[in-house]
């Protein structure tokens, strides 16, 4: 969790937004997900894994900005730590990630489109 913290850092400097964690249960159980699905739900499909802690991000919306590109960049590391990631280029996967905080799109429709761009990292 302190390093995802971090991250947010990082992004919300590059943008001159504020950092700040709003709500840190919200962020502990967001970054539990993966971990829960995979212990506890027996779930083994990594992109589902993926997509569950970029969900949890952007749903519970823990730090006061930068909480989308956050949740990318966690859902790409745990990716890339078991060895893939996703060939989805920037112009497609921002509006992507825009359409599901809307709630345009389901958790189903993030987890279809980065299992068909997924790739060996």
């Amino acid at each position: 969790m302190g390093s995802l913290v971090d991250v947010n850092v990082d992004i919300v400097a590059d943008t001159g937004d504020e950092h700040g964690v709003l709500k840190p249960n919200e962020l502990e159980s967001a970054c539990a997900r993966p971990y829960n699905l995979w212990n506890y739900g027996e779930e083994e499909n990594i992109v589902v894994l993926a997509v569950s802690i970029l969900s949890g991000i952007v749903q519970n919306h823990p730090f006061i900005d930068g909480n989308k590109r956050t949740a990318l960049v966690a859902a790409r590391a745990l990716l890339i730590n078991n060895g893939y990631d996703i060939s989805i280029p920037d112009r497609d996967l921002g509006p992507l990630i825009l359409e599901f905080a809307a709630g345009h799109l389901e958790e189903a429709d993030i987890i279809e489109a980065f299992e068909e761009h997924l790739i060996d990292a």
